[in-house]
């Protein structure tokens, strides 16, 4: 499972892999999902320190 709650709809890429840009509101990073196996398992990374904002939206 994906962590954090989805704002917007997943991105497909070219590839088959599904990109989920999940906001994760106990983390201090943004983070994303991705799944290789059309959400049978997902992989979680963190980039960049979220900015102080009163609302974000993840976006590729």
């Amino acid at each position: 499972m994906y962590r954090g709650f989805l704002r917007c709809k997943p991105t497909f890429l070219k590839n088959g892999d599904w990109l989920l840009l999940a906001y994760d509101q106990l983390n201090y990073r943004y983070g994303y999902s991705i799944t290789h196996d059309k959400g049978k398992t997902y992989e979680h990374h963190y980039g960049a320190e979220k900015l102080g904002t009163p609302f974000d939206e993840g976006m590729a």
